[in-house]
């Protein structure tokens, strides 16, 4: 089979990596796999690359009208030659451009739904003529089938994100290590996660922050940091391409975001034997196991989420029983290979 995706790029970001990852294992499935990005290529191209995947991009200027108009002309360009039997596109922007660009193949677009947004023209025309709409969690799901109309809901469908598991898992050697990865916008929550911090300092609790990321609230966060006097608890370590290591030097996960689709880095996390301490939104919930592989909290909970870290931090067996059971979830069910399967059926 041969499978085109259509991103926006593939800078660092949870969704890029999947896609990343995912053509890959196609390819190791023995289908030919393309990416065309929208936009750049971004510093996830190279990883593909690497693994034998063509990337398309376009080089553009800086008129956004042009640049369009030269995306959806270069993009039918390589549908045309490509002759994919699926056209697989991930988000709003994609999908949308590759309607346009491929009308008379709309029967093999399918389109993923990373992320909370739906409505509109984008989703519209996305329910009418996509073969496919796959929502990552059944929170997705659930949103989307309630915004189309009901004769276009069979095309909607859940497949959750899947992940490479590394073999390594934290020993929980670092005592009072948190890690928090993300880009850093405000969805992400990172100035409420620096409130938890001191809550828990001021508690008694010893524990150090680590900020994986980068992105545009950098200076609020630094702003934050010295605001709440964190400096000597809070390490801050940008793009960083050995996320996989620093999983596995470290405690505990949190995550809490205003909203998610599913998260790759804490699928990540967890699959690296860490407890999660996650908000209660989006996919979160159907990742984390409340009391079992971590703690769901309610949204702005600081509360409870330093209550939460605090009890991890003093329980080393609750800990190590927690890890042992978030290896285990991710094994069972968050497997590239199944999700990548999965995905196989879609286009048929």
């Amino acid at each position: 089979m041969r499978v085109l995706h259509v991103v926006d790029s593939l800078e660092r970001g949870g969704q890029e990596t999947f896609l990343v990852d995912l053509a890959i294992t196609q390819k190791a499935m023995g289908h030919t796999v393309g990416i065309f990005c929208i936009s750049s290529e971004g510093v996830l191209a190279k990883k593909a690359k690497d693994n034998g995947i063509d990337v398309l991009s376009l080089s553009g200027n800086d008129n956004a009208t042009e640049n369009t108009l030269s995306a959806l002309k270069r993009l039918r360009r390589e549908i045309n030659q490509y002759q994919p039997d699926a056209i697989h596109t991930h988000n709003r922007r994609p999908l949308f451009f590759t309607l346009i660009a491929s009308f008379s193949r709309c029967r093999k677009v399918v389109n993923t739904r990373h992320g909370r947004a739906v409505g509109g023209l984008y989703w519209t025309l996305g329910a009418i003529f996509a073969r496919r709409i796959i929502n990552v969690s059944d929170d997705l799901f659930k949103q989307s089938s309630g915004f189309n109309r009901s004769f276009l809901r069979a095309k909607n469908r859940v497949i959750k994100n899947g992940i490479q598991i590394h073999s390594e898992v934290s020993q929980g050697l670092n005592v009072g290590s948190i890690i928090m990865v993300g880009r850093l916008n405000a969805v992400k929550n990172h100035l409420f996660a620096l409130t938890v911090v001191r809550k828990c300092l001021d508690q008694g609790c010893a524990i150090s922050l680590q900020i994986v990321g980068d992105g545009p609230e950098l200076q609020a966060i630094e702003q934050q940091i010295e605001r709440l006097n964190l400096q000597q608890h809070v390490t801050l370590l940008g793009d960083r391409n050995d996320v996989d290591k620093l999983l596995v030097n470290a405690d505990l996960f949190i995550l809490p975001s205003l909203t998610e689709g599913h998260s790759i880095a804490l699928l990540e996390a967890c699959a690296a034997g860490l407890p999660a301490i996650v908000s209660n939104v989006g996919g979160n919930g159907e990742i984390v196991q409340h009391s079992k592989t971590g703690f769901v909290i309610d949204l702005e909970d600081a509360d409870g989420f330093a209550s939460a870290i605090t009890t991890l931090i003093n329980d080393r067996q609750q800990w190590s029983e927690m890890s042992k059971s978030t290896r285990h979830w991710v094994e069972d069910n968050a497997s590239m290979q199944h999700c990548a399967e999965q995905y196989s059926d879609a286009y048929s």
